[in-house]
């Protein structure tokens, strides 16, 4: 009898990022132009990891932050 996959989302807290990183990419612009020298507003984002439990083993997804 087979055993049914389980996943588990951990918490891994949170970090702290400029908005604009978050949605699209460094460099950008979510701001009118009436307001484009503003700095870019800061979030917490949480983060977090998965645990993929299988008949055949154990896998932790960790997708971290990229590298830029």
């Amino acid at each position: 009898m087979a055993t049914a996959t389980k996943l588990s989302v951990i918490p891994c807290g949170a970090m702290t990022t400029d908005l604009t990183w978050l949605l699209l990419k460094p460099g950008r612009s979510i701001t009118d132009r009436n307001h484009r020298d503003a700095p870019a507003p800061w979030v917490d984002c949480p983060t977090h990891c998965v645990l993929v439990e299988t008949p055949g083993g154990r896998l932790l997804w960790d997708t971290s932050c990229p590298r830029d």
